[in-house]
């Protein structure tokens, strides 16, 4: 099985959760592969499955994002595959879904592409990566949230343990997960209680 792992990442939190994903994934022998998405234009034929995190800026996915999805359409809905959307709004639980998180469902309702499963994880509030726009524009909405902001705010919204979640739940999705093997097990060694009572 040979997953291809991509991310849209600015600051490389993206990235980290990807990465953390694929290790999940390989722990389990699965071999994976990790690029940016704006380095694969299209898709190799030997890749059984694809993973693609995106983080969000300035309210939208960027332009890569949807490039690789629109031109690896039909392979992508061939396959196995998982759109994972990274923002700030996701670590709330009522816009940590699909058809409550703005970014993601109109991104998913923008392109052809039908993933599989598409998960939303919480990012990285980093003031220390950020320019003078990024400061801007971030300000007035974290004021208007309560949230903290100042040139040393850095705080993690990532829910780490959901994301190692993720990485089981896709293992079984590509049939390479515990449950999927011992599923496997018990149908090639069904239990035969014929002898199970006591002689």
């Amino acid at each position: 099985m040979s997953v291809l792992a991509l991310y849209s990442s600015r600051f490389g939190h993206t990235a980290n959760i990807i990465m953390r994903v694929a290790q999940s994934l390989r722990a389990h022998g699965i071999d994976v592969e990790v690029r940016p998405v704006e380095a694969v234009k299209t898709l190799d034929p030997a890749v059984d499955a694809v993973i693609l995190g995106a983080s969000v800026r300035y309210g939208v996915f960027a332009p890569s994002v949807w490039r690789f999805a629109k031109k690896n359409v039909e392979r992508l809905n061939a396959m196995p595959t998982a759109f994972i959307g990274v923002n700030l709004a996701a670590a709330k639980p009522e816009k940590s879904q699909p058809d409550t998180n703005a970014y993601v469902k109109r991104f998913l309702d923008g392109t052809p592409w039908n993933p599989t499963t598409v998960a939303l994880f919480g990012g990285e509030l980093d003031f220390r990566l950020y320019n003078a726009v990024d400061t801007a524009l971030l300000k007035p909405i974290l004021k208007a949230s309560g949230k903290p902001w100042g040139p040393d705010v850095h705080i993690d919204y990532t829910d780490w343990e959901r994301v190692d979640s993720f990485a089981d739940s896709f293992l079984n999705l590509i049939g390479a997960g515990e449950a999927s093997a011992q599923t496997s097990l018990q149908a090639q060694n069904p239990t035969d209680t014929s002898d199970s009572a006591e002689n």
